[in-house]
């Protein structure tokens, strides 16, 4: 009787064992992939700042005047100087 008991809990912690190894790979699954999410949000927020940074520098340079053609679609016009 004893040894059927002891026979039957070993069985039990055994499946426990099974199931948590299990868990713990998908565990390890979903770690792996949210690291790589955090990863490519990071590059991507690096891209933005970057592009922003570029995009100011382009803002504070200062962008000859264009001169106006001398046709529209109204007709021939003066041209104005600048």
């Amino acid at each position: 009787m004893l040894g059927a008991s002891v026979t039957t809990k070993m069985n039990d912690l055994f499946r426990q064992k099974v199931q948590l190894e299990d868990q713990l790979k998908d565990v390890e699954a979903q770690i792996h992939y949210s690291r790589g999410a955090l990863d490519a949000l990071s590059e991507l927020q690096a891209f933005i700042q970057d592009t922003q940074k570029g995009d100011s520098s382009v803002d504070n340079l200062e962008l000859p005047a264009v001169a106006k053609p001398l046709f529209s679609n109204d007709g021939p016009k003066e041209r104005v100087k600048a």
